[in-house]
């Protein structure tokens, strides 16, 4: 895909208007093109809902809802030899309550947006379409050229534009399955990666309303005192923009509420419920025109239920309620299958709960935090790997510059103790080894070593004399003293020298020793490599406990899930403190629904011993795999993730309350999809060695299973593999080194294409 070398002149267009004019505005530029073009891409960067046509079909809307976040589409097939037309829809803020609220309090609307258009010809000549002047502004009064309020800086082309990942056109980018490739693992497979996603999702059912069905419509009750509502039910979470057809006899308003807890309770209109501020900022109002039939929200949202409700009196009816869903499109499928149906649903599950966790980089949660935390990252690009093939979202995150926490980014090297979630700092530069490990790709490395350095020198500037760093309380601001996240788990109590911030913090200085030998600074890697053992020492010989069998906080005396799995899982113990440390997991934390967070009840932490964390519970599972006890890491895996299977989720949560029965709030999460991971790795037992997947280690963990069988898509082809009746097969393609750890004796087949 063809990207510009030198950076067009690209500037803001935006249009200043009184709050009466409302808060949609349209522009337009007319292109025509002379030649077949063979590529066009666009990239376009907004701070408000921007609503992107060409030649009249709809691509995308951006959210403006995260500073620098670049959408960046391929649009080759939206563009003809000839006559152009290029739309761009502009309303308020995403939360469209909170925008007009401020709208108002200045007295005019103010949306903008900046893009850029690169085609390509067959011939091989360029051509860019830059946001300018020339673009038409379509408002009440007539039409008007846009107006130019900044231009796109080279700083902000270079560190953001150029790393937007390309959302491809699948039709003309998928990848085709191998024969070989169905040989081991049967057409199944072929028909399952050649399945399209539909254009649109439907809802299964109504959950609720107070109009009449009347055939396949509903009609709003004359003799019905409440303002006409229906509550659609579509089972699972969608992502993408809600639509629906209607009739009127009258212009009228209709509001649209998305769930948040996947529960129509999320409706009750009552101001105290939980959550209350986030379904409200997510509701959407939109005016119905009598003259007109379809309605389109540019918002996009993340919901299963959806409550269309109309205003008082309001004669209208209602059908054919639906999602234009929003999902990355996605060139190689993964694949799973074992004789226990479950585990494949769990699997599916996984994989569903990150796709819809994908844009152009990977969200935390498609319904409120949207947006990337380097804690989540590493596990969102292992999960990707697996399920899709892909790794590429990871420098699109990464290359967001957010100065919040959660991000990782530290953007001095300068002492500030106010600063929450430090473990996240940690997280980002295991992303970044990660990512280039994955990859070999020496100009990423480049691009991000001198940030990660600064990252590292942030931690080393807070080590105490005891080689180990102390999490203080965190304060939010100077002036509010209100209480900050110090972790992972939004915890505010776990402070003093803590196992789990430590170890990241070790793995940190070896993982920067690596990349420093990579960039060839011997001098670096020695120095943290040197480093690294220090605090490994320290925490060894401080925070282990004889008597508990186990790592402890220097502040608390419980046994904690975090302090435990990530000095093992990194390196920090050695084979005794590990096995040891696993057995004392077991016996303190183990419950049906998998490891608590803590083995106490405490008010902060998500509660300590009421709440298991699928994230953390990776880990778990992962080392019990490494460590010869893979009866014990599937029994994590049913344990965790089966748990709410069997609660009716649809998509993995962020936590799991040990209490049976119980749901939690905050669903859908990308750092919950771990079994996917696990499956695909240790069960079906396809790990990487080297990078791509040019080298791998095929050891399948059956656990009993009668059959395994799946498939790993990557960046050098597919790989799948079969093991049934204690025959292994495996189909690699050419030049991927293959090392088989499997029972001695055992019929192994490794075919070549």
């Amino acid at each position: 895909m063809w990207i510009n070398t030198e950076k067009p002149r690209i500037t803001w267009i935006a249009n200043q208007r009184p709050i009466s004019d409302g808060e949609w505005v349209t522009y337009t530029k007319n292109i025509k093109l002379d030649k077949k073009v063979k590529s066009a891409v666009v990239r376009f960067e907004c701070d408000c809902s921007c609503a992107l046509y060409i030649n009249g079909e709809f691509v995308i809307s951006g959210t403006g809802r995260n500073p620098e976040r670049v959408n960046c589409h391929e649009v080759t097939s939206l563009f003809t030899q000839g006559e152009n037309n290029i739309s761009v829809t502009l309303s308020s803020g995403y939360f469209q309550g909170r925008t007009k609220n401020i709208s108002e309090f200045r007295d005019f609307w103010f949306s903008q947006f900046a893009m850029e258009f690169d085609i390509e010809f067959v011939g091989g000549e360029k051509l860019v379409v830059p946001t300018d002047g020339s673009w038409t502004a379509k408002l009440s009064g007539g039409d008007a050229p846009a107006m130019e309020t900044m231009p796109v800086t080279d700083p902000e082309y270079d560190n953001f534009w150029k790393y937007a990942t390309v959302w491809l056109e699948k039709k003309l980018h998928k990848a085709e399955i191998p024969e070989a490739i169905t040989a081991v693992v049967g057409d199944e497979y072929k028909a399952y990666a050649e399945k399209e996603t539909p254009k649109y999702a439907y809802p299964e059912k109504v959950a609720k309303t107070n109009m009449i069905l009347v055939g396949d419509k509903y009609v709003a009750d004359e003799n019905c005192d409440e303002a006409p509502y229906i509550i659609y039910d579509f089972v699972t979470t969608r992502v993408g923009y809600a639509k629906f057809d209607y009739k009127t006899d009258k212009d009228c308003a209709v509001t649209l509420g998305f769930d948040f807890r996947e529960n129509i309770a999320d409706f009750d209109n009552d101001p105290k419920r939980e959550w209350a501020n986030v379904i409200e900022a997510l509701v959407v109002k939109l005016d119905l025109k009598k003259d007109e039939n379809t309605a389109f929200n540019l918002r996009r949202r993340a919901f299963r239920f959806l409550k269309v409700e109309f205003e008082k009196g309001a004669k209208v009816e209602i059908e054919n309620a639906r999602v234009y869903q929003c999902l990355y499109p996605n060139m190689k499928e993964g694949w799973f299958k074992c004789s226990d149906e479950k585990l494949n649903e769990m699997w599916e599950m996984g994989k569903y709960t990150l796709h819809v966790n994908k844009q152009q980089e990977y969200e935390s949660c498609p319904r409120n935090e949207m947006t990337f935390f380097s804690g989540d990252g590493l596990l969102d690009m292992v999960v990707d790997l697996y399920a899709f093939g892909e790794e590429k979202l990871m420098e699109s995150s990464l290359s967001l510059n957010y100065s919040e926490a959660a991000g990782g980014i530290a953007h001095t090297e300068d002492f500030n103790r106010s600063r929450h979630q430090w473990d996240y700092y940690a997280w980002r530069i295991i992303c970044i080894e990660y990512y280039y490990m994955t990859t070999g790709n020496k100009e990423f490395l480049k691009k991000y070593f001198p940030q990660a350095e600064t990252i590292l020198n942030w931690h080393i500037n807070r080590m105490g004399y005891n080689n180990l760093i102390f999490q203080p309380m965190c304060l939010l601001t100077a002036y509010s003293f209100t209480y900050a996240q110090v972790d992972w788990a939004c915890g505010l109590a776990r402070l003093g020298d803590k196992p789990y911030l430590n170890a990241l913090f070790y793995k940190s200085l070896t993982s920067m020793a690596y990349l420093a030998k990579e960039m060839g600074e011997n001098e670096k890697a020695e120095k943290w490599q040197a480093l690294s053992e220090k605090v490994k020492s320290a925490i060894n010989e401080t925070l282990w406990s004889e008597e508990k069998q186990s790592y402890v906080d220097s502040m608390a005396d419980y046994i904690s899930h975090d302090g435990n799995l990530i000095p093992l899982y990194f390196g920090v113990a050695d084979e005794k403190k590990t096995k040891a440390a696993l057995d004392t997991i077991k016996r303190e934390l183990w419950t049906p629904a998998g490891s608590t967070i803590l083995n106490k009840r405490i008010t902060d932490v998500r509660g300590g011993n009421i709440a298991v964390s699928p994230f953390m519970s990776t880990f778990e599972a992962e080392l019990r795999f490494q460590n010869g006890d893979d009866e014990g890491a599937l029994e994590v895996i049913r344990r965790v993730w089966g748990s709410m299977m069997d609660r009716g989720a649809h998509t993995f949560w962020e936590y799991v309350p040990v209490k049976e029965g119980e749901w939690w709030d905050a669903l859908c999460h990308a750092w919950s999809t771990g079994c996917t991971y696990l499956l695909s790795a240790y069960v079906l037992g396809i790990r990487m060695k080297k990078a791509n997947f040019s080298s791998i280690i095929f050891e399948p963990k059956m656990c009993g299973l009668s059959s395994v069988s799946g498939v790993v898509p990557t960046e050098n082809g597919f790989i799948a593999a079969k093991c049934e009746n204690g025959k292994y097969t495996i189909a690699v393609p050419d030049g991927t080194e293959v090392e088989v750890k499997v029972s001695e004796g055992a019929e192994v087949e490794v075919i070549r294409y």
